[in-house]
């Protein structure tokens, strides 16, 4: 019934990648104060992760979307957010590396609240929906004991 979300191979990240995301969640105050972002499950977002070069143009978010199937952490480049009904003329930060977005719609399946596109060649870290939920539903417990069990197939 639902449409099928397309959730690729983690990609390999260096340290100082694991670092910008790492940095990008603590940072993302939506995050914050809806759960408990641990090393562990910070990690776990971190580790399914994949990176996907976005060109300059490209709407990542639809304002009114339903179809919210990502949440996006900004590697490099610049992303722009608007809203269509909005009146007071304000202009709307921009998004660039270390920031995030996507993550409301994810967590309150609620129609996407702003559009956002790349205002120059981006490229951003992806995490899915599925996985997204899942990690944040977990107990820090169960992911330690995941990531132990992990640990013990590797030589």
């Amino acid at each position: 019934m639902g449409k099928h979300v397309e959730v690729k191979a983690p990609t390999p990240k260096t340290d100082s990648e694991r670092q910008l995301m790492s940095n990008a969640l603590k940072k993302n105050t939506n995050l914050q104060s809806m759960v408990d972002l641990d090393r562990t499950r910070i990690n776990a977002i971190i580790d399914v992760a994949w990176k996907q070069d976005v060109p300059k143009g490209t709407r990542l978010i639809r304002e009114g979307d339903l179809e919210a199937d990502y949440f996006y952490i900004v590697q490099s480049g610049l992303f722009s957010i608007s809203i269509a009904d909005q009146k007071d003329g304000k202009t709307l930060p921009s998004i660039g590396p270390g920031g995030s977005f996507g993550e409301l719609a994810l967590i309150y399946f609620a129609p996407r609240a702003a559009t956002v596109e790349a205002t120059e060649q981006a490229s951003v870290w992806v995490i899915d929906r599925g996985n997204f939920k899942q990690i944040l539903a977990k107990s820090a417990d169960e992911l330690e004991q995941e990531n132990l069990k992990l640990l013990d197939k590797v030589r």
